[in-house]
């Protein structure tokens, strides 16, 4: 069990390791901190670490924040990535390592009385003076129509704030998902993303939570709205900015950083990313920018890496940044070269300097991920639903249309011991109250998970996991049976389509008659299935279309979620490497920064359906009300997460809420509030919760309603 004492403490330090003016504690040393044993320099690298010798303790001053950039999704769960690296850091003497989920921060940023406010006000200003270049009819249009609509959203979202958080906190489970595409919680979800749409257009969109029908409302009215005021008062760039003043900036300038890391994980948060790179150097922040998270990856392999990118930050890790991060942390307080640094791209004197890549070979070195900074009680999700991980890369790996596991910087899958999988279960779950979660592998490899169930069983221990797998001989019924007994009671399978003759141009190595038969045990066993459909891989007939459009029409018993979505030719494919060899012909790049996590590419196809022709048979499936009750974003796609007893009341463990209470921290009840006399300087949430204490009590609700168990009642 967790030290009970180290919540109340990091409650009282304010999220730091001194508090006091003696220069002795807390000033900055002109020089190094002395070592506290005698091993030479060049073992305090990783390369000591890896090889198990002891290590010597960083310099304690070299202060880190790492930040979740904003863009990709309202907030249902926590990324891995920062976590993960988070957790190493820290494992490597590295304290002062801080993160902030901008994701999260955003959302519940856009539910506060006050932003909508400021925006409103801004809005107000901008349309006495709108752009120069904006036309005398996009002007009227905003003045009339556009701003009087944003502000009557605006008056919509509030009125739901209230009914949200309480139905939110107060409500079971099962009460909060009876029918997920219908409940008023999911709709004012809705509302707050429609509003998000338009407050930082182009910059944010979420139409990966709305239905076909509501998506199309999303882009016919928010987002031409956002357009609009984007373009007479350049209002997503200011609304953007006002976030990151609010949030970010009075923590940076608080702590003083060194570093300051941004994680891009897909395509939709490099430009925010890239805003607030601009914001921090307009402000005279001093800390290196370090840019990183695998779409950086995935652009600088395809080649779009441009050098005006690397112009607004210090250095680039691209890649796995387990051994690049610590090293840089090292060489800039040692005031030493980076040259050898690996997987680092910066440049210098205005030439781009591009260090050999490696890949980090041992994962069970690796610690559980540490969500310490963050507010998990403001995830979407219910129950809290944690990412951990068993392994790193593809043990398959030679799918024709993918890349993923090449964003690591190398194809080899790379397996956590299913022991230490299993004690990150229990280590999270001691420290924070979960219960619930995700294996983020590309694949779970089929002979880790009957070890990790077999582990699970033999402790006794109480945990629910999903994760993806292929379809693979050995999952028949005993062997699900095994891992359903184990916790496991979800499984998403990529399967792309039923037809054989896809199969054989993917190259997944499935036959259909094993998905058949995988899929019938699942459902013999009870465990969840949940599928990813492509519609259009090249060389696919109208046969094959109609043979998958009826596969999922007509055995909705075998499957809970799906997500279909069209073929994308994706940079560094198999595919996209050798077209010829799949009968794909005049590829063009259309984008290389897209709305979806990878390139997008115009191409023809010597066989089978072109790209125009896809559209309609796409269109018509997504609009089937089978098909709308079961995808993932928009119909009951959270029933997916849902392990068959949940927990209903989730909170932080006893010991915690204890130490909580005891700091004056909780009303009692596990709900962070503002403590005795309201005093909001003896309330140091930040470092506790990641937040600006002051915008963290404003938020919270003043009393929590007696009829909060109806959701029919506001």
């Amino acid at each position: 069990m967790p030290d009970p004492t180290f919540w109340a403490k990091k409650a009282t330090r304010n999220g730091r390791c001194w508090d006091t003016d003696n220069s002795s504690a807390c000033g900055r040393f002109n020089g190094r901190l002395p070592l506290t044993n005698t091993i030479p320099a060049r073992f305090t690298r990783i390369g000591a670490w890896t090889l198990g010798f002891p290590i010597s303790p960083r310099d304690p001053l070299m202060k880190t924040l790492l930040l979740h950039a904003p863009g990709d999704s309202p907030c249902d769960s926590p990324w891995m990535g920062v976590p993960a690296l988070v957790a190493h850091l820290k494992k490597l003497g590295f304290e002062h390592t801080h993160q902030r989920d901008l994701d999260l921060d955003l959302y519940h940023h856009s539910l506060d009385p006050r932003t909508h406010a400021r925006v409103c006000e801004i809005i107000r200003q901008g349309g006495k003076q709108p752009a120069a270049h904006a036309s005398a009819k996009l002007r009227f249009f905003v003045r009339w129509f556009a701003a009087p609509a944003t502000r009557l959203l605006t008056r919509w979202t509030l009125r739901d704030r209230k009914f949200f958080t309480a139905f939110r906190e107060a409500t079971s489970i099962e009460q909060q998902f009876p029918e997920d595409g219908v409940v008023r919680y999911r709709k004012t979800l809705q509302r707050v993303l429609k509003l998000m749409g338009i407050f930082y257009y182009p910059y944010l969109s979420y139409p990966k939570f709305f239905n076909k029908f509501e998506e199309r409302n999303f882009y016919a009215v928010h987002l031409r709205l956002g357009y609009a005021l984007r373009q007479t008062m350049e209002l997503g760039r200011r609304a953007l900015e006002d976030f990151y003043e609010q949030t970010v900036l009075p923590q940076v300038q608080r702590e003083d950083y060194d570093v300051i890391g941004i994680s891009v994980s897909v395509s939709r948060q490099l430009e925010p990313a890239l805003v607030l790179a601009d914001f921090l150097r307009g402000h005279g922040i001093r800390a290196k920018l370090v840019l990183g998270g695998s779409y950086v990856s995935d652009t600088f392999d395809a080649g779009w890496l441009e050098d005006s990118v690397l112009e607004k930050v210090d250095y680039v890790i691209r890649y796995e940044g387990e051994e690049a991060l610590p090293q840089l942390i090292d060489a800039l307080r040692d005031g030493t070269s980076t040259a050898e640094i690996p997987n680092l791209l910066y440049l210098e004197d205005g030439e781009r300097i591009t260090n050999d890549r490696t890949f980090l070979k041992n994962m069970d070195a690796l610690n559980a991920p540490d969500y310490d900074d963050l507010a998990l009680e403001k995830y979407l999700d219910r129950p809290l639903r944690l990412p951990i991980m068993s392994n790193r890369g593809c043990y398959w790996g030679r799918c024709s249309f993918c890349s993923h596991h090449f964003t690591l910087g190398t194809g080899r899958m790379r397996a956590r011991a299913p022991e230490l999988v299993l004690e990150d279960m229990l280590n999270l779950q001691n420290r924070y109250g979960a219960r619930s979660f995700f294996l983020t592998d590309e694949s779970m490899h089929p002979g880790d998970i009957v070890e990790l169930s077999d582990l699970i069983l033999e402790r006794g221990a109480k945990v629910n996991w999903s994760g993806m797998m292929r379809f693979e001989d050995c999952m028949d019924v005993p062997y699900l049976e095994k891992v359903k007994a184990a916790g496991c009671y979800s499984i998403m399978f990529g399967l792309e389509s039923i037809a054989q003759n896809i199969q054989d141009i993917i190259q997944k190595g499935v036959n259909t008659e094993l998905v058949w038969r995988v899929l019938e045990d699942c459902k013999k066993v009870g465990i969840k299935v949940h599928l990813f459909i492509i519609l259009g891989t090249p060389g696919e007939t109208e046969e094959d279309m109609k043979e998958n459009i009826d596969f999922l029409l007509k055995n909705e018993h075998l499957y809970e979620t799906v997500q279909i979505a069209t073929f994308l030719l994706t940079a560094n494919s198999p595919m996209h490497k050798k077209p010829q060899k799949f009968g794909i012909s005049n590829v063009t790049t259309l984008s290389g920064h897209a709305s979806k996590a990878y390139s997008e590419n115009a191409f023809e196809v010597d066989r089978g359906l072109q790209q125009e022709e896809i559209q309609p048979y796409f269109d018509k499936l997504v609009s089937h009300p089978l098909i709308l009750r079961k995808d993932l974003w928009g119909g009951h796609g959270f029933r997916i997460y849902q392990p068959d007893q949940p927990d209903t009341t989730w909170a932080y463990p006893a010991e915690v809420q204890a130490a909580l209470s005891a700091a004056g921290l909780t009303d009692g009840n596990g709900h962070v509030c503002k403590a005795g006399d309201g005093t909001l300087n003896e309330i140091p949430l930040t470092g506790l919760r990641g937040s600006d204490p002051v915008e963290e009590i404003n938020r919270l609700p003043e009393a929590r309603p007696k009829d909060a168990q109806n959701p029919n009642v506001a």
